[in-house]
């Protein structure tokens, strides 16, 4: 019931940091718009709840990190409107309770804009792997966190700079990084950059309106209440493109997988003829082979009188005999081994013992064996698959070492890791030095022995069969000699 020139008052405002602050006096029975207000700021409320209730339905729809950072930002601008809508005043209209709701009010403006740029590195982070963009988003998480506490401790200035650097920096960082980013969805990285594009242009109008037309109009307000909802929808927007784009390219990958399946399953098919069509030309050919060698056999037995070239012959007959017999099984275990259906039994055996009942199916080569080590020295793993590595290194020695050269082979436990090591050696024929890098691939043979007789396919399963037993095998080429080395556990 003041009058004019009648009532004095002394007024004391105290204001927190960032305020709107207008005062106005006019005589009135009571005050007037009060409902007004109310109704405004439960609109805008209801609003950023709806939207909030929205994040949340689509972080329990679909649970990763964007979704849920999408949520707290939600929540955090929910919060801060909630602390800045006058309610604690009227609830709670002391001193404490005020100065802390303000306080938490202006803490709130840091933490949301980091957590918007929290989110914004989600979506842009697994396309730009530039440690310059990672490391600016550190810090300014950083600098939020060092806004939030002093405010609290009361240093305000220095928070409000801070603060104001944030809401310039961030939105900046994430534009230039969009822009930059690669192995990015258009239409995601169009509609991310628009968004972006947006915010930056709504941050510099709030700026303006703030420094401008603070205490003169309710524009800062309203710019405000306009990107408490903006700053939402983009988000919720760019996040809805970035699960579309996801969604385009988990259809895409299925598409590949199924035709990956099919192209396997044909595949297998293919290797499954393959594999009965090599089955039955190993029985149709072996057969006539056995009669062969048999029918060689008795022939020489039987032959009165017989010459030394003659004999020579049969000796060839059954060599031959032997040659395709090796490739054959050769194949048969290389099938075997890609249909991986080799069952390895594992028992005790002298690899020594195996080479020494080897070397005798040699004893028609001028080429001579020596073998070193102790035949007490054994190797738990399959007899068979061993005896055939071994036999095909003594073959490939023999085959392609000079007339007249000593083959050296060697058994030794090595090292005290229970491992023991094979080594077989010959020289090279001038000029017949092979590919080291090549060596173990399946069909390779090096030019100079196109006039010897092989497959292309010995090293290679020894190989195979080598890494199937638990073992290495390797080869080093010196001086004119080549040594393989195979180390298998005891």
């Amino acid at each position: 019931n003041a009058r004019p020139g009648t009532t004095d008052y002394l007024i004391q405002l105290d204001a927190p940091g960032f305020a709107q602050i207008a005062f106005a006096a006019q005589l009135m029975q009571s005050p007037a718009g009060l409902a007004d207000y109310k109704l405004g700021i439960s609109l805008h409320f209801g609003m950023l709840l709806t939207l909030a209730s929205l994040a949340l339905i689509g972080w329990l729809l679909r649970r990763d990190t964007i979704t849920l950072r999408l949520l707290l930002i939600l929540t955090a601008i929910v919060l801060q409107v909630g602390l800045g809508s006058g309610a604690i005043p009227l609830m709670l209209p002391t001193a404490e309770a005020i100065s802390t709701g303000m306080t938490l009010f202006v803490s709130l403006v840091a933490v949301r804009i980091a957590l918007w740029g929290w989110l914004y590195q989600g979506l842009i982070g697994p396309h730009l792997q530039n440690n310059w963009y990672r490391y600016s988003c550190y810090f300014s998480y950083a600098a939020a966190g060092i806004a939030v506490a002093l405010y609290f401790l009361d240093i305000t200035v220095i928070a409000r700079l801070l603060t104001l650097v944030l809401i310039l920096f961030i939105p900046i960082l994430n534009t230039v990084a969009a822009i930059k980013a690669r192995s990015i969805n258009r239409v995601f990285k169009l509609g991310l950059v628009l968004s972006l594009v947006i915010y930056d242009i709504l941050q510099v109008i709030a700026i303006y309106l703030v420094i401008v037309h603070s205490a003169a109009s309710e524009l800062p307000i309203l710019i405000t209440r306009v990107l408490d909802i903006a700053i939402p929808l983009l988000a919720m927007a760019v996040v809805l493109l970035r699960n579309w784009a996801n969604d385009q390219a988990l259809a895409a990958a299925a598409q590949t997988l199924a035709r990956q399946d099919a192209q396997l399953q044909s595949e297998r098919a293919s290797q499954q003829e393959k594999s009965m069509l090599l089955d039955m030309l190993t029985h149709e050919i072996k057969n006539p082979l056995t009669t062969i060698g048999i029918a060689a056999n008795s022939l020489e037995t039987q032959w009165p009188g017989i010459t030394e070239p003659v004999h020579k012959r049969f000796i060839n007959i059954r060599r031959a005999v032997n040659t395709i017999d090796q490739v054959i099984d050769r194949c048969d275990l290389s099938t075997k081994i890609d249909g991986q259906v080799v069952e390895v039994k594992h028992t005790t055996v002298s690899p020594y013992q195996i080479i020494d009942a080897l070397k005798h199916s040699y004893e028609a080569n001028t080429q001579c064996l020596i073998l070193t080590g102790s035949p007490d020295i054994t190797v738990e793993t399959d007899s068979s698959l061993l005896q055939t590595v071994l036999s095909n290194l003594l073959d490939n020695a023999f085959r392609y070492s000079p007339e007249n050269s000593e083959i050296v082979g060697n058994i030794t436990a090595t090292d005290q890791r229970g491992f023991v090591t094979i080594t077989l050696s010959n020289r090279l024929a001038p000029g017949a030095s092979p590919d080291p890098e090549r060596l173990f691939t399946r069909y390779y043979r090096h030019g100079s022995s196109k006039h010897i007789g092989g497959s292309g396919l010995g090293l290679s399963l020894c190989d195979r069969v080598i890494t199937l037993l638990g073992g290495t095998i390797n080869a080093t080429i010196d001086d004119g000699n080549i040594t393989f080395h195979v180390r298998l556990r005891q």
